[in-house]
């Protein structure tokens, strides 16, 4: 009997009927009679057109068709399903055979709104379970071949992200399904298990991408102009750029060439080395093991690695995620990046380094933090970081092929990174294996993993609502000052809307991942030569995307300098830095493995400056216990821009000096 008795309630005549007579009850709550459909109530409750998984699945204009233009509204007590699902619980209860009914409304969605209604309306979530599988295969004849987990009956596999015993509604949290062996993300069925392959890509998204950019007014011919320009700029041999408007995909392609010697072309397809955009992945890693109450982010680093220096004692897993921990970075000229280094050797290169101020006094960047986190991570799980974030993050999330640097692996699609040393490309230098795994940003990924979890973040799904929070949200120093960090992510703003955006650098390979959420835009650059500025590409892309994301322009008029003692330090500074003898005393703490580095690029911009003529302040700001100022710096015709950020005791704690624009 498919549909509900129109009679609600049921009284116990017809319950005993249906239960003994051996009818099949299918009660399709979501078109119940006797009052106004519930699936109006559903579909406004839910919001298909919303959601990320069913627009995958779904062309948008038949999401518009069984959900917008279906919308009625009624009072809650007209609704009439809480009866009917009281009736059915008891004809299930009294031994009858209940079975499941969706009425097609959205194929494969409605048949978990209907195992809600029938929980709403009475019946345990085991129950609903039971009416959903084996009655189903008992009602067709099919019960001993299916609906129950038995040995000798067929069986594939959906894997949840949350226990339908303890919420129905986790029934639709689905993760990956299994078919005859074979393992797919649930999300795009991007194969996954035994071989990775791409899942399909379903007409109307090819045929409706270009067509609905357009609607939008989505200039891609503004885009292609800008990417071109900054790569001519640049001189990058190869970009590949994604624009994500909302769920909609609004460009994704390549340009220029992923190897100069094969003379192959960048696609969406095509591998980069992520740098320290992975941070994010790494931290996404930490939050999983925090949520399965493996890891507590307010716990000492000794607590996770034991053999961790008495004096990090106090280093938090919270301020290493959000560089807040004092640990040098342990990067620069001495670091032999020829030799091998296992996790005893990265540990002990580590734990040799003094801290730089007191945890969670300051905030300093440095990819130490994230090494160590890695071998958190694996100390943990039982297993290396990348191999867990494969399970926990990368499979969940849809990323089809984002996988951890290896020489030896065959990676269709990878990159070859580049350097402009004297002007002419050359290929990047050569990294010890071991050393090109650690979890501060030695990923391979393509435009399409970064799409996938543009949509991961985007929906916040994969880690809990409180876990996205502390990722993407400001850290707190000791002070309580906010610093515009969170886990592996910077928290910026423009024109007043919340920008999180983190780039990277490895190897000939820079990256850029930007999400303007008061836009709802997501922008991808991933470019394979050491002289690109993914940010800026980023960016320009963005300003042709919308008026509104262009980059503000610098104050072009000075503005009262009420701190002439800053102002008389940062001369001398810059008088400093013209004669290369910039020192680390000049800083609050600075990276002392990148300060050779820093002094030796500020001298080359600045040593035949000549004289500074004019000193200007342009902007003045706070950013956590810092001042940060611009000024604009006048050496005769030329005219320089600086940034430079001042800690509380008056030193430097950031410095960059650049030709202004």
């Amino acid at each position: 009997t498919e549909h509900a008795l129109p009679t609600a309630t049921l009284e116990r005549d017809l319950v005993q009927l249906l239960a003994q007579s051996g009818i099949v009850y299918t009660p399709t709550l979501l078109v119940s009679f006797g009052g106004p459909l519930p699936i109006f109530r559903v579909l406004a409750e839910r919001d298909p057109i919303s959601d990320a998984t069913l627009r995958h699945w779904f062309p948008t204009e038949q999401l518009y068709q069984k959900s917008a233009t279906r919308l009625l509204a009624f009072r809650p007590d007209e609704y009439r399903d809480a009866e009917q699902g009281r009736s059915a619980a008891a004809v299930l209860r009294a031994g009858g055979l209940v079975a499941l009914g969706g009425h097609g409304e959205m194929h494969g969605a409605s048949a978990h709104w209907e195992l809600g209604l029938l929980a709403r309306g009475g019946m345990t979530s085991m129950e609903a379970l039971r009416v959903g599988t084996i009655n189903g295969a008992k009602a067709l004849g099919l019960d001993q071949d299916l609906g129950s987990l038995e040995v000798g009956k067929l069986a594939d596999l959906v894997v949840l992200d949350g226990d339908p015993l303890a919420d129905i509604r986790s029934t639709s949290a689905i993760s990956h399904v299994m078919r005859s062996g074979t393992l797919y993300s649930a999300a795009t069925l991007a194969q996954v298990w035994p071989a990775r392959e791409a899942g399909p890509t379903a007409w109307w998204m090819r045929s409706a991408r270009a067509q609905g950019a357009v609607a939008r007014g989505f200039d891609e011919t503004a885009v292609d102009a800008a990417v071109r320009r900054e790569m001519d700029r640049m001189r990058v041999p190869g970009v590949a750029v994604a624009v994500i408007k909302g769920d909609q995909v609004l460009m994704a392609k390549g340009y220029g060439s992923a190897n100069l010697e094969q003379h192959i072309a960048v696609t969406d397809e095509t591998m980069f080395q992520s740098g320290s955009m992975a941070k994010q992945f790494t931290a996404a890693g930490v939050l999983a093991l925090v949520e399965d109450g493996k890891v507590a982010l307010d716990s000492s680093i000794r607590t996770y690695v034991p053999d961790a220096p008495a004096a990090w004692a106090a280093v938090t897993v919270r301020q290493m995620l959000s560089h807040t921990s004092g640990i040098p970075d342990y990067t620069g000229d001495q670091l032999d990046h020829r030799r091998d280094f296992a996790e005893p050797d990265l540990k002990r290169l580590a734990f040799s380094l003094t801290l730089e101020f007191t945890p969670g006094a300051r905030w300093n960047y440095s990819n130490t933090n994230y090494v160590l986190l890695g071998i958190i991570i694996h100390a943990v799980s039982g297993k290396p970081y990348w191999e867990f974030l494969r399970d926990r993050i990368f499979t969940p999330a849809g990323m089809p092929t984002i996988r951890v640097i290896s020489e030896s692996a065959i990676v269709p699609h990878r990159a070859s990174g580049y350097l402009v040393p004297g002007g002419a490309w050359q290929n990047q230098d050569w990294v010890s294996p071991t050393l090109n795994t650690t979890a501060d940003g030695s990923m391979l990924l393509s435009l399409r993993d970064m799409i996938a979890w543009n949509a991961t973040m985007r929906a916040r799904r994969v880690l809990s609502p409180s876990s996205w929070a502390q990722l993407l949200g400001p850290v707190t120093l000791n002070s309580g000052a906010p610093h515009p960090y969170g886990f592996g992510m910077f928290v910026d703003t423009l024109r007043g809307g919340l920008v999180h955006q983190h780039g990277g650098a490895w190897q000939g390979f820079r990256t850029q991942f930007s999400r303007y959420e008061a836009e709802d835009v997501g922008i991808i650059v991933l470019a394979n030569a050491r002289t690109a500025s993914p940010e800026v590409i980023a960016a320009a892309v963005a300003g042709a995307t919308s008026a509104t994301l262009a980059p503000e322009p610098l104050p072009s008029r000075p503005i009262s300098d009420t701190e002439p003692k800053v102002t008389a330090f940062m001369r001398t500074v810059l008088e400093k830095t013209a004669r290369g003898a910039l020192a680390a005393e000049d800083f609050a703490f600075v990276r002392v493995t990148t300060l050779p580095r820093l002094r030796a690029y500020l001298n080359t911009v600045l040593k035949d400056a000549g004289a500074l003529d004019r000193l200007e302040l342009l902007s003045r700001r706070t950013v956590g216990d810092d001042r940060a100022y611009v000024y604009r710096a006048t050496y005769g015709a030329r005219t320089f821009i600086v940034n430079a950020k001042v800690a509380p005791d008056g030193r430097l704690t950031g410095l960059m000096v650049e030709p202004a624009p």
